[in-house]
């Protein structure tokens, strides 16, 4: 069913409770009800049916075209020339307002751009973009033909039209196979272009309905659809309220940062590196032009820069953003399930990745060691390794284990700059870096851009920017005291997704959670932060038939019960056994894989079936597998079973393999390693990184353990890790005791020394070697 993505419709029982006829379909417009005509006798097993199946063409809303300019075709040389000629220091250092400075940037660069770049009209979109010249002028040709014979019903007319047909017929799928072989050969060349093609057939996220919805407003033009999400994303802004903001004091006395200087040598290194397959932001002017100018932009962006860090003020022309909305999930007609994603324009990015590093190493070590989001050398895995690990030491010892998880409204777009202001100044930011940031948080204009119109204008009175690179960076820091604000429980932080949790054994380790969660929600009071109590949610872990009752409280709100918790990508159950997580999986990946099979029908080359495999199937089975890594033999060949039927359809495309061999030599064959050895592979490099520093956790190094000797022996040690002793198979196979088993399981002879091996690439090689000769056939 996965696989094919169908779903069962049918829930009429019969007489004996049961459903024995199933409806399956891979659409929602289908209905099943139970019928009251009776054709024939009715059987007691078979109840009768009526299936009601409702087909509606789906309508889209029409997006405008207008001519834009093609800076593929643009004549570099020429624009360099005409570059070389500026006085850039003439022009800009006499100006003393930077956004003057930038006005008269941007008036040279677009009249060079008039001059040098053509404008193109972007295609007509009636047929496919894999028709060609010819087939299009034979289908004009065709319609000519018709229209002809329904005149005048000559059999001359119908005889060409045949031939007609048969002819486009025929170049249809010369066309389309030449299409497929292009996509297929640029795979490693244009990743980009079989990506757009596969987006295409999944029904990419840049089409939106004709009609969409907002509250009970309705939107049917692009003007109008445009205005209706603008509506809507900017009703999650907060004004800023200056009222009960005072000042913090200062922190950290001996910290302090109020200066950045600007280096043209660093500007030029970023121009070089921009992405030239990345779109242009509000200004227009794409990475690939900037590329390809570096060498004439760097001194007038360095004057511009200097000009905007003494004034503290950053240029308004760069806080200007277009708002691309992207769907979520459920009814793509409803406004509200869709998210706002930023582009900005690309020098106030290169500007930003400039001030970012010296902010973010000025900041390193006041974040705090259990965030992990937006973090150096900490990921979702490492925050998940840390939070199993000390739950299931518990769970082990026969302790309950209660834990909340937090949810708060928009919190990017609901930080406060005002006090986001004040902490950084408690933090020792001050002079003209701290009122440069103020200037770059305030007054912050936006444009939902969506089928080629433009919404109304708003602007961001909270919120730090999305899509900067420094937004990340100001959300860590203003989020980073709410540790204060737990004094009694343990808690695990990726970026604002906050859970807390606490060993209960009586009722007052129930009332200790519960005064943490109370002074979380002061925190938000005072932060102006909004804790939405209807998506916060409690999940008791524990093994024990005799359970602590427990109810958690958010302003008067009881927290909803949940067994399972889907925490940072990772299904988590009330168990820990993580069998939720891999059903899910598992489901996912079917339904995956037969999108892949239905797609690469046509592919010729099974190493583009591998890539899209890899992409696609493979990614979501091996997400923190280190996490829930299956210990029973029944759930390892659930896992890999769906890999063997994808090397089964490769076996099918490819002759050189016969479709009746074996697992292991289909493996071999087309070089891929059993998903049972990449995930120990994935738990030995994780042990790996962990040790040498590239993950960070101090609490999860303090739990390993190294095998020390008594006496001095003869022989090497076999086991390099001391793996503690434990009650349950639980704490037995608990991650991080498990990734010192892996390794001490692969290493009994000493062959690779995980200390002294300094490229973790050379490392992940020589484990592949390993583990895969000492690999068994799976069955």
């Amino acid at each position: 069913m996965s696989l094919n993505s169908l779903s069962q419709l049918n829930s009429i029982k019969n007489h004996n409770n049961r459903v024995l006829d199933l409806v399956f379909s891979n659409f929602d417009g289908v209905s099943v009800i139970k019928s009251t005509n009776y054709l024939s006798k009715i059987d007691v097993h078979h109840p009768p049916l009526n299936i009601e199946v409702t087909t509606k063409e789906p309508s889209y809303a029409v997006s405008k075209q207008f001519a834009t300019h093609n800076f593929r075709k643009a004549d570099y040389s020429l624009v360099n020339n005409k570059l070389s000629v500026v006085d850039w220091y003439s022009e800009l250092s006499s100006v003393g307002d930077v956004n003057i400075a930038v006005s008269k940037f941007y008036s040279i660069l677009h009249s060079i751009i008039e001059a040098t770049v053509p404008k193109t009209k972007p295609r007509n979109f009636k047929y496919p973009s894999w028709f060609t010249r010819n087939l299009i002028c034979l289908i004009k040709e065709r319609d000519k033909i018709r229209k002809k014979f329904k005149i005048y019903s000559n059999s001359r007319d119908k005889l060409e039209l045949l031939l007609c047909n048969k002819r486009i017929d025929s170049l249809i799928r010369s066309c389309y196979s030449n299409h497929l072989s292009e996509v297929e050969q640029s795979i490693r060349s244009n990743p980009k272009k079989i990506w757009s093609y596969i987006k295409q057939l999944r029904g990419g996220s840049s089409i939106f309905p004709g009609k969409m919805y907002l509250d009970g407003r309705s939107a049917e033009s692009g003007d109008e659809i445009c205005n209706l999400f603008a509506t809507h994303f900017s009703s999650v802004y907060t004004p800023t309220d200056i009222s009960n903001i005072t000042d913090l004091g200062d922190r950290f006395p001996q910290f302090s940062l109020g200066h950045i200087r600007i280096n043209e040598r660093s500007i030029g290194k970023i121009l070089k590196s921009l992405d030239v397959s990345k779109g242009p932001g509000p200004d227009g002017i794409p990475p690939l032009f900037i590329k390809m100018t570096w060498k004439y932009l760097t001194m007038p962006l360095k004057i511009i820069f200097e000009k905007s860090i003494q004034s503290s003020t950053f240029p308004s022309m760069w806080k200007s953003a277009n708002v691309v909305p992207i769907y979520k999930k459920q009814d793509k007609s409803n406004i509200r399930n869709y998210r706002p994603v930023s582009i900005l324009s690309l020098f106030s990015k290169v500007f930003e990745r400039i001030v970012c590093p010296v902010i973010t190493n000025y900041f390193k070590n006041i974040i705090s060691n259990y965030q992990h989001g937006f973090t150096t050398r900490k990921s979702t895995v490492s925050n998940l390794l840390t939070y199993t690990t000390d739950i299931i030491e518990c769970m082990d010892a026969k302790t309950q284990v209660d834990s909340i998880y937090t949810d708060f409204s928009s919190a990017f777009d609901k930080v406060n700059h005002k006090l986001l202001l004040s902490k950084l100044k408690c933090y020792g930011i001050h002079g003209s870096l701290l009122h440069w940031l103020g200037s770059y948080l305030e007054n912050r204009s936006q444009c939902v851009t969506a089928l080629g119109y433009r919404s109304f204008s708003f602007t961001a009175t909270s919120g730090v920017p999305q899509g900067s690179h420094l937004g990340p960076i100001l959300f860590l820091v203003f989020i980073n005291d709410i540790a204060h604000s737990i004094k009694y429980s343990n808690y695990s932080i990726f970026a604002d997704d906050l859970k807390l949790y606490r060993h209960i054994r009586s009722q007052s380790d129930v009332t200790l959670l519960q005064s943490d969660l109370d002074s979380i929600q002061d925190w938000c009071i005072n932060n102006k932060m909004i804790l939405n109590a209807e998506k916060c949610a409690h999940l008791r872990l524990t093994r024990n038939r005799n359970i602590i009752n427990s109810t958690y409280l958010i302003n008067g709100i009881a927290l909803n019960k949940t067994t399972a918790m889907r925490d940072l990508g990772v299904v988590v159950d009330s168990k820990l056994n993580f069998n939720l997580h891999m059903d899910q999986i598992i489901k996912t990946s079917w339904r995956l894989l037969g999108f892949l099979k239905r797609v690469g029908k046509d592919f010729k080359n099974p190493n583009t079936l591998i890539v899209l495999y890899n992409s696609l199937v493979r990614s979501n089975l091996e997400y923190a597998s280190p996490i829930w890594n299956p210990t029973y033999n029944k759930h390892v060949i659930r896992v890999e079973r769906v890999q063997r039927n994808f090397t089964r359809f490769l076996a099918f495309k490819d002759r050189t393999c016969p479709y009746r061999a074996e697992y292991p030599v289909r493996l071999s064959h087309f070089k891929i390693d059993s998903l049972e050895v990449r995930r120990k592979a994935a738990d030995v490099i994780t042990l790996y990184k962990l040790i040498h520093g590239d993950m960070i956790s101090s609490e999860l190094l303090s739990r390993l353990k190294f095998s020390v000797p008594r006496t001095l022996p003869r022989f090497p040690l076999s086991q390099t890790f001391s793996l503690p002793r434990s009650r349950t198979n639980l704490g037995k196979y608990a991650p991080l005791n498990r990734l010192a088993k892996s390794y001490n399981e692969m290493n009994p002879l000493g062959e690779i020394d995980i200390f002294t091996i300094n490229s973790v690439c050379q490392f992940r090689r020589r484990c592949y070697e390993i583990l895969n000769s000492n690999s068994d056939n799976i069955y």
